[in-house]
């Protein structure tokens, strides 16, 4: 018995965020595509109807996967701090593992899209903004327990967070060694947890 269509969508989004995380949209072709997924353009464009439409798809499969990730981490229960923690140790464990050192697709993207495309930008825009909500809610639980100053604001040191996470995974692309990142990200969260 085949496998449901779903299935088989859901394995394509896979290989196509794949290429796309390690290539880019612009350098990634119709030809890099049907390679991966094994699939003929005519099959591709019937699932997908064009290149951008499995692109922004593919981003969406990224986005829901690292969700799933920091939700694991955040759900721990260890203190806020050690689960802040564990959100850079993950990251860390993650790009040490990668041997193509991709970085993280939605930077990549955010860097890699015209200022003024609009439909991206604004979906980039909302996932780093929950990914933050995130982060606010882990440090003012943190606060709570007076793991970090309680006169600090919330929303601020989140975004720090988030821009201390973002700039790993950006450096993470040029294959630092795991034990100085974790020396940094001491001095990031000393900062904070304080």
């Amino acid at each position: 018995m085949p496998r449901p269509p779903e299935f088989e969508r859901t394995e394509v989004l896979h290989q196509a965020m794949e290429i796309f995380w390690r290539k880019g949209y612009k350098a990634t072709s119709m030809k890099d595509l049907t390679r991966v997924t094994g699939l003929k353009p005519g099959s591709l464009y019937g699932a997908f109807e064009n290149k951008r439409s499995l692109f922004l798809e593919s981003l969406e499969t990224y986005y829901d996967y690292n969700m799933a990730g920091l939700d694991e981490r955040l759900r721990h229960d260890l203190s806020p701090a050690d689960r802040i923690r564990g959100v850079f140790e993950r990251i860390i464990e993650s790009s040490d593992r990668d041997p193509d050192n991709k970085g993280c697709m939605m930077v990549n993207t955010l860097l890699e899209t015209p200022a003024d495309d609009k439909e991206i930008n604004d979906r980039l825009r909302e996932m780093f903004e929950s990914v933050e909500n995130k982060l606010r809610d882990i440090v003012t639980e943190a606060q709570q327990l007076r793991q970090i100053s309680s006169d600090k604001d919330p929303r601020l040191l989140a975004q720090s967070l988030l821009m201390g996470m973002h700039g790993i995974r950006v450096f993470c692309k040029s294959r630092p060694d795991p034990h100085n990142l974790r020396r940094s990200v001491d001095a990031l969260l000393q900062s904070i947890l304080h």
